[in-house]
């Protein structure tokens, strides 16, 4: 069953589900929240994105860097004509170095 959450604010009430998108298996993986408004008319997705994943780079002495990504709704704004759901986005980076033992080296964070 997939994830959900229940997001209530400014007169609104949202259901995020995340769900697996995609194959995944090893150094893989892809999720997406999908977001639906909830009213007395029923429910209806207003946005999809990339929330969490990961993807494992090369296995030779760090040669491609493994990355991992995820996001969020941080804000969610209404004017006259126009609604904004803000989503955040953070990535990483890192290498292992093959010297004795694996130790990580973060590139960027």
């Amino acid at each position: 069953m997939p994830n959900h959450k229940v997001f209530i604010g400014n007169g609104k009430t949202w259901l995020v589900v995340s769900h697996l998108q995609g194959t995944s298996g090893s150094g893989v993986s892809l999720f997406f929240d999908s977001v639906f408004e909830v009213d007395s008319k029923g429910i209806k997705e207003v946005l999809s994105y990339v929330s969490d994943g990961q993807q494992g780079g090369g296995h030779e002495e760090g040669t491609v860097p493994n990355r991992s990504f995820s996001a969020f709704i941080s804000n969610y704004e209404k004017n006259k004509n126009y609604e904004f759901i803000t989503v955040t986005h953070n990535v990483s980076y890192d290498t292992w170095a093959y010297v004795g033992e694996q130790k990580s080296l973060s590139l960027l964070e």
